[in-house]
């Protein structure tokens, strides 16, 4: 999973733009979770500076921190919606 610090990044699935992810935002966390490859692919729309939370990490901020798990599962929820509305 990526954390997005500042710039910001698109995400394209099937040839289409789906989303923007701007600072304070994730990607990748459905492929964190599910220990699978993306759905979708990312370009750095601007300059972007990202941190990088592996498998390790996330348990760890998930078992520290439940809260954590649900506002990824919310960001995971509105991203599928927007993504249904746009394919």
């Amino acid at each position: 999973m990526l954390v997005v610090l500042a710039g910001s990044i698109e995400l394209v699935v099937r040839g289409r733009m789906v989303e923007t992810v701007e600072a304070g935002g994730i990607l990748g966390e459905v492929a964190l979770v599910e220990n699978r490859p993306r759905i979708a692919t990312a370009f750095v729309k601007a300059d972007a500076k990202i941190v990088r939370i592996d498998e390790r990490r996330f348990l760890f901020l998930v078992q520290q921190n439940p809260f954590f798990s649900l506002q990824v599962m919310g960001v995971i929820a509105e991203r599928l919606r927007r993504i249904d509305e746009r394919l």
